[in-house]
């Protein structure tokens, strides 16, 4: 349906602060969200391309302005209110151009993805699991029906409409969901062609130049995606392994030896056995695959030409580090299922702990929730959890950002269940428990 992307659709017209729509308080919101992303590394790019559509697009004028609010905790409430009043003036729109069997205008169809793509950034950022999820899975059914190449194809706003599939796939990846949400919405193949990475003739990943931050680990990031595609079948098959213990193990309850031994020598047994070792050996050579992809990964960085370029090219290799460890401890705490208090991975937490502290310090702290996140995960004698929290406050501090609140209330409810740490937690199913659809971008 390429068809529905035919015509420019960003305004080129300045914004104008004084909207008539918007009363005295709104208007300071508004001035609230642009003083704070003009300062913030992370959501520069996203003021650049909502801010001139506000001028025309309402949903997105009213979610920058509850953001605005959601900047000052005694208008939290204000801030919600707005959010809904967003929300409510998008779905009227998303439900015109999901349910419209005609051809849909691009005006409309980008209208609509620029609006629910407003409201994923914006429940992220303050930790609105309800604005996030519900945007953000809607985004994926707009995405499946008209199909991404409807959007890559687009012959004009090329920045605008690559940087709305490219923002869609980091908050993919980064997504923290119930377990049947692990898996990404699209194969990997479309979203290597978005991100300029399938066709590199050696298999470079190209710089991003939307982000430079994202472009230096962009190959991380489509490995975090295979990652998330991984646990999905690890989950589907640990399922159907549990099929066969579950029907078995309530045999074995009983006193009599004999019977005992009948049931583990029986064609139904050896099958689980069988179905067993088919698990453990496709989990040991699917891990391996994949912990050898990240080790091996290599970072994009940007040409130096000035002494600025070098100290920032340091930060962001140090923020590659910090991310490939955090996908390696991924893989062995919540797939191969290790302990907290394994040398190996106390000893890749030693070296995240390392990189994170130097990223407190630096424009980059705002990035640092998926490690701090899988920090806690791992973290299991009394220092090392007090590190986390201590790493915690300083990204709080810098920040503030309520998103980051969630993740520590996922991390203390792991501390609670394993205090001592000597056990392995299937921290998905803390997440599945609270209910938590978050991004942790």
């Amino acid at each position: 349906m390429s068809e529905v992307v035919n015509s420019q659709l960003v305004p080129q017209k300045p914004f104008d602060p004084l909207i008539t729509m918007l009363n005295d308080v709104e208007k300071q919101y508004l001035h609230n969200v642009r003083q704070f992303v003009l300062s913030s590394v992370k959501y520069h790019q996203a003021l650049k391309y909502l801010l001139p559509l506000a001028h025309d697009n309402k949903p997105v004028l009213y979610a920058l302005c509850a953001w605005g609010a959601s900047l000052r905790p005694e208008d939290s409430s204000k801030g919600s209110s707005l959010l809904l009043k967003s929300m409510s003036l998008c779905n009227r729109l998303y439900g015109e151009v999901v349910q419209s069997n005609a051809n849909v205008s691009q005006q409309k169809l980008l209208e609509l993805v620029a609006s629910l793509t407003s409201h994923v950034i914006v429940g992220s950022s303050i930790g609105s699991s309800f604005a996030w999820s519900s945007n953000f899975f809607k985004l994926c059914i707009v995405y499946k029906k008209f199909g991404l190449h409807a959007f890559e194809k687009n012959p004009r706003n090329t920045d605008f409409t690559t940087w709305l599939l490219r923002s869609f796939f980091y908050h993919d990846v980064l997504k923290l969901t119930s377990r049947r949400n692990s898996k990404t919405a699209f194969p990997l193949s479309e979203y290597k062609r978005i991100l300029d990475h399938e066709n590199s003739p050696n298999r470079d990943v190209s710089m991003d130049q939307y982000n430079p931050l994202m472009g230096c680990c962009v190959e991380l990031f489509l490995l975090l995606a295979e990652l998330n595609n991984f646990y999905d079948e690890y989950s589907r098959r640990v399922e159907a392994v549990f099929v066969y213990y579950n029907r078995l193990n309530p045999l074995l309850d009983t006193n009599d030896t004999n019977a005992q031994y009948e049931i583990i020598t029986g064609p139904e047994y050896l099958e689980y056995e069988n179905a067993r070792i088919e698990f453990h050996d496709w989990l040991d050579n699917q891990s391996r695959n994949l912990m050898d992809k990240i080790t091996s990964a290599k970072p994009n960085l940007p040409n130096i030409s000035s002494l600025e370029d070098v100290q920032q090219n340091e930060i962001l290799l140090t923020y590659f580090e910090a991310t490939q460890v955090t996908l390696q401890l991924f893989l062995l705490s919540k797939i191969r299922r290790m302990s907290s208090l394994d040398y190996e991975v106390k000893g890749l937490m030693l070296h995240l702990f390392s990189a994170m502290r130097v990223l407190l310090n630096s424009n980059l702290s705002p990035y640092l929730s998926f490690p701090l996140l899988i920090a806690g995960v791992v973290a299991a004698e009394r220092h090392d959890r007090l590190t986390v929290k201590m790493l915690y406050l300083g990204i709080v501090s810098r920040n503030g950002e309520t998103n980051i609140q969630r993740i520590w209330t996922i991390i203390e409810e792991l501390w609670k269940l394993n205090p001592d740490g000597n056990k392995h937690l299937d921290w998905q199913s803390v997440i599945d428990r609270l209910g938590y659809n978050i991004c942790v971008w």
